[in-house]
C-alpha cells in the first residue's frame, strides 16, 4: 500500500488524511477487516505483553542493578553503565552487544567514553536519569508471563496474503 495507518479509523496517502471508511469506497480490496478472531489474538497478545512489562518492571524496581560507572561530559552526566552492563543515556551511541556482567559493563564504558570523549566516574556518581537498569537472570526470565499470541505484524501478514489470494484468484477468473 502507497501510504501508512496513522490510527484506528485513519489512513495517510501522500501527506493526506483520510477516513478509512472513505478509502475503502476508492479502493476496494485494499482495505481488509479484521476478524473477531483476529481482534481477540491482538488484544491477547497486548495483554500478554502488558503482564510480561509489568513483570520485568517490578522484578527491575526490586533488583536494581548497581551503577559501575558513570561518562561524564562537561560536568554533565552522559550515561551510566550497571554492573550487569546494562547502560542508561538519553543519546543514540553505538555500545558493543558482546558480552554480560562486569566484562560488558566494562567494554560499554570504554566505547560510549571513547565516542562522546568523556570522563569515566567509578565513585562520586552524578543522579542517573531515573531508570535504573536490571539484568533477569536466566531463571527468572523463564518465569515470567508468556506471550503467545502474534503481534499485529503476524496479523497483518495474514490479512495480506489472503488479499493477494483474492487478487489471484480474481485474476484467474476474469482471464478465463
Amino acid at each position: 500500500m502507497a501510504g501508512s495507518v496513522s490510527s484506528a479509523n485513519q489512513f495517510a496517502v501522500q501527506g493526506l488524511v483520510t477516513p478509512l471508511a472513505e478509502y475503502a469506497k476508492t479502493k476496494p480490496g485494499m482495505v481488509r477487516q479484521m476478524t473477531n478472531a483476529q481482534i481477540k489474538e491482538h488484544q491477547l497478545y497486548q495483554e500478554q505483553v502488558r503482564l510480561r512489562e509489568e513483570a520485568i518492571n517490578h522484578y527491575a524496581m526490586a533488583n536494581p542493578d548497581k551503577i559501575y560507572g558513570q561518562v561524564v561530559v562537561d560536568g554533565k552526566l552522559f550515561a551510566t553503565v550497571y554492573d550487569s552492563g546494562s547502560a542508561s543515556t538519553r543519546y543514540n551511541v553505538s555500545m558493543t552487544e558482546n558480552g554480560k556482567g562486569e566484562d560488558l559493563a566494562k567494554a560499554r564504558l570504554a566505547d560510549i567514553a571513547r565516542a562522546v570523549k568523556g570522563e569515566v566516574r567509578y565513585s562520586n556518581f552524578l543522579p542517573d536519569f531515573g531508570g535504573r537498569g536490571s539484568t533477569i537472570p536466566d531463571d527468572v526470565y523463564a518465569t515470567l508471563p508468556k506471550v503467545t499470541a502474534r503481534p499485529f505484524g503476524g496479523i497483518l501478514e495474514e490479512l495480506t496474503a489472503i488479499a493477494d489470494q483474492s487478487r489471484l484468484d480474481q485474476a484467474r477468473a476474469n482471464a478465463f
